[in-house]
């Protein structure tokens, strides 16, 4: 099926989409184009002022069968709900007028001001994934990184988390049924205060490019596959944040 469609170039890049919003892309991929007639963004909406489509989506990544259950029209509009919680104005009426009846929203941000990095990793993510569902009466399929077996580490003010995953094998992963045992996961966390923490379980399929990971001590943790060179954990305070392949293995 042909349709209009916008590009990165490059890796990370923000991308201006008709439509009163910012789509964030991690890698180099195809972006369905935004729906831009906002009537039909807004028709069917709950108009109630507390209603939000995904009411979470600012505080855990939200799985992808949740967000099959949504329209196209829909699933721009949780995009557009998780800007709105920031504050961020829009530009198309219908949708402005949407959010100024919500009583959780005050749009202060011009769209030309608003600055992405407002965003924290679960708001990201959930943008991200929202943009992988869409338009899922295309023919064609979704990208799936299966080598991403490697070695990745995280730094912030307080800690160095070092990660090792080892994977059964690569093709495994894109084949695999949501649930199967993947591969293995090491995580050693280092404070600034010297003391450090070690952690060790599997890799379970999730859904798409996301993943479980399980043991006594990762139990509810959740890896998402943003590119071949990096990766998300969720779940987990002492291990949330996105994680930068330093080695890759041959699983």
């Amino acid at each position: 099926m042909k349709k209009n469609t916008l590009f990165s170039k490059g890796g990370k890049l923000m991308l201006a989409v008709l439509g009163g919003m910012l789509l964030w892309s991690f890698q180099i991929k195809e972006v369905p184009a935004a729906i831009t007639d906002g009537k039909v963004l807004v028709e069917g909406l709950d108009r109630s002022a507390d209603y939000c489509i995904l009411p979470d989506s600012d505080k855990k990544e939200i799985s992808y069968d949740t967000m099959y259950t949504l329209t196209e029209p829909q699933k721009q509009m949780a995009i557009n709900e998780i800007y709105a919680r920031r504050g961020r104005k829009f530009v198309i009426r219908e949708i402005q007028e949407y959010f100024n009846e919500k009583s959780w929203y005050q749009g202060t941000i011009e769209a030309a001001a608003f600055d992405v990095n407002v965003f924290n990793i679960y708001e990201s993510t959930n943008i991200q994934k929202l943009l992988d569902t869409m338009d899922e009466n295309d023919t064609a399929e979704p990208i799936l990184y299966t080598d991403f077996a490697g070695a990745y580490s995280y730094i912030d003010r307080e800690r160095t988390a070092e990660l090792s995953i080892s994977l059964y094998t690569d093709t495994s992963c894109d084949s695999a049924y949501s649930g199967q045992e993947v591969g293995n996961a090491e995580i050693s966390v280092y404070y600034t205060d010297g003391s450090m923490m070690y952690l060790q379980g599997y890799i379970q399929k999730d859904s798409g490019n996301v993943y479980k990971l399980t043991g006594t001590n990762l139990s509810g943790v959740s890896m998402t596959v943003l590119s071949n060179d990096s990766v998300t954990l969720n779940g987990m305070d002492s291990l949330k944040g996105t994680y930068t392949k330093t080695e890759s293995y041959r699983s």
